[in-house]
């Protein structure tokens, strides 16, 4: 009989606990899965109840995408380099060679050399006449062909091959001989 007793001062034991303190969480409450969590989560009362969550987060990645266009518009701005932008249309805008030969010119003595990711520049830069300023054109146009795609490193190349034919500064020429063969586009 001392076991029967014994349960029963466990059950009194427990039922006093209870009393004193409430009722215990083991086994009174079935665990919650992620999907209620989360569902209660976007039920806090501490949020804007209007809008839906989904509504919450478009509206969120809306804004979000706004304000860093805008910031990246702004830092562009910022750190736009404006004499090299006019100096960039300068070389453009030439009309004739003499106009051109002025323009490069410029950008090669306020920049020290020509932007060798700019295609454009370089491709108009290819007709200017003087020696010493074409140089600095095929220094640029060595360090684009590196990077550029085929199309484009074809039509420089051809570019190149046609000016070293009728070039009279034999180091200039070698140079321009040399970048032909480093890609395999000599006679």
């Amino acid at each position: 009989m001392a076991g029967k007793f014994k349960d029963l001062e466990d059950l009194f034991d427990m039922r006093r606990d209870e009393q004193r303190h409430g009722l215990s969480d083991v086994g009174d409450k079935e665990k919650r899965s992620w999907r209620d969590i989360d569902r209660g989560k976007d039920r806090s009362s501490h949020s804007d109840q209007s809008k839906s969550p989904a509504q919450k987060r478009w509206d969120d990645r809306f804004q979000t995408a706004t304000a860093q266009k805008q910031i990246n518009g702004e830092l562009a701005a910022l750190f736009e380099d404006r004499g090299a932008g006019e100096l960039r249309a300068a070389i453009l805008a030439a009309g004739d060679r003499g106009a051109l030969q002025d323009a490069v010119q410029a950008y090669v003595e306020a920049r020290g050399a020509l932007p060798a990711d700019d295609t454009e520049v370089l491709e108009k830069a290819m007709d200017v006449r003087q020696d010493k300023v074409f140089a600095k054109v095929v220094d640029a146009v060595a360090e684009l062909l590196k990077t550029t795609d085929a199309t484009r490193k074809k039509v420089f190349l051809l570019k190149l091959r046609s000016r070293s034919r009728t070039m009279f500064d034999r180091r200039l020429s070698t140079r321009i001989k040399e970048i032909l063969a480093e890609h395999g586009a000599l006679d």
